[in-house]
């Protein structure tokens, strides 16, 4: 029995497309394409909400500079603010690294969804998507020999580069007289943002995207220690324009 995508009419006739209940109109189905879409249509509304509450703390902030709401708006929406940036130098860490090992780096996407920008940064073709959620890296190779330990270091790159951040923003942080009502926690959320993006990138998962189902820094990490067939080397994509095919390892930020 097959299933149909609510969003464009879309037939399954394996039934693999991915259900979700939505709130006030019951379960939906939906195929990929128009999966992810809903996923970005959400993480644009949370982003949304948390620009305005950026917005308006600092509104508070102006007309009264001890205001308890607005400095907890503002450090809510300060850690998004960080992720951000941090997201950027983790996928640069990944391309450089990675064309220091002898890999070709084919592209980089900052964020999901509609290219709004697109560049060349460093030497990298790169596209800063309309969602600045998360981002990827496309790796591939030429030269077959030592490719393990050339993929390793340039996946590890990434997560390395989070934690010198992370290192350094430890020296600013004020645990001490750790306030969100009280005073703007610039240090101390640089360092959170920088643990969230370690979790989210080293737990050893694959993540369905509208590329198809992905793995995570750390699941390609230890797939390059441990198994016989990493999928960072046998997986290869085609992107859209570019005749050579490239492995997309993906960065969440």
């Amino acid at each position: 029995m097959g299933t149909t995508c609510h969003r464009c009419g879309a037939y399954d006739p394996a039934s693999s497309f991915r259900s979700e209940r939505i709130p006030f109109r019951g379960a939906r189905v939906y195929c990929p394409k128009c999966h992810s879409r809903l996923e970005e249509n959400f993480l644009l509304g949370f982003l949304a909400a948390d620009f305005g509450l950026g917005i308006f703390g600092l509104i508070f902030l102006f007309l009264n500079s001890s205001s308890e709401v607005g400095h907890v708006w503002v450090n809510i929406f300060l850690i998004q603010l960080v992720i951000l940036p941090s997201t950027i130098i983790h996928e640069f860490a990944h391309a450089i690294i990675g064309r220091l090992a002898g890999l070709t780096v084919l592209r980089i996407w900052i964020g999901c969804g509609k290219t709004i920008y697109r560049a060349k940064f460093f030497g990298f073709d790169t596209e800063f998507k309309m969602v600045p959620v998360g981002g990827i890296a496309f790796l591939t190779h030429r030269v077959k020999a030592k490719l393990r330990p050339r993929y390793f270091l340039a996946i590890a790159a990434g997560p390395l580069a989070n934690l010198c951040i992370l290192l350094i923003a430890w020296k600013f942080a004020n645990w001490r007289h750790f306030s969100l009502e009280k005073s703007i926690q610039t240090g101390t959320f640089v360092f959170l943002a920088q643990v969230l993006i370690l979790i989210e990138n080293l737990l050893p998962y694959r993540i369905q995207t509208a590329l198809g189902r992905l793995t995570t820094d750390g699941l390609s990490l230890f797939q390059l220690l441990f198994s016989k067939s990493p999928d960072v080397l046998n997986s290869r994509l085609q992107i859209q324009n570019e005749n050579a095919a490239a492995q997309p390892r993906p960065s969440t930020g």
